[in-house]
């Protein structure tokens, strides 16, 4: 049997600023209309605000809400559009992530964390050039 050593993790979190730029890229491409704000607040993760865009992402009073990327279809199952877009945003930000769980060890090695969020704590999400279907 194969023992698992702490120590044998070298592989920390970490995001380059390459993979910033990236995403900026990808999310400008696949979404013209939406505004995005995206942030390296540190060495090990990347954080998305959705600033603006045609459709209403978000019902909450000051047009602000964390996004659970683990528990999107639970969170989004009465709004199919906004899942949708939601999880489109998702695979971009994480497009080239790993993520691996040691249960005996309580490790998880992963490549970078992710944060969406709709909106900004102190700047609210604005819906712009609203499309009528």
């Amino acid at each position: 049997m194969k023992v698992l050593k702490f120590d044998n993790f070298l592989n920390e979190a970490y995001i380059r600023k390459g993979k910033i730029e990236q995403v900026k890229k990808d999310l400008k491409l696949t979404f013209p209309e939406f505004e995005f704000s995206i942030i390296k607040p540190n060495y090990s993760s990347i954080i998305v605000y959705i600033l603006s865009g045609p459709i209403q992402l978000t019902d909450d009073l000051y047009g602000y809400e964390e996004v659970n990327h683990y528990n999107l279809k639970n969170q989004y199952r009465n709004n199919p559009e906004v899942l949708g877009f939601l999880e489109k945003v998702y695979d971009i930000v994480n497009k080239g992530n790993y993520s691996k769980y040691y249960k005996k060890l309580d490790y998880l090695d992963i490549g970078f964390y992710i944060n969406i969020c709709i909106g900004q704590y102190d700047k609210p999400y604005v819906v712009k050039n609203k499309v009528l279907i």
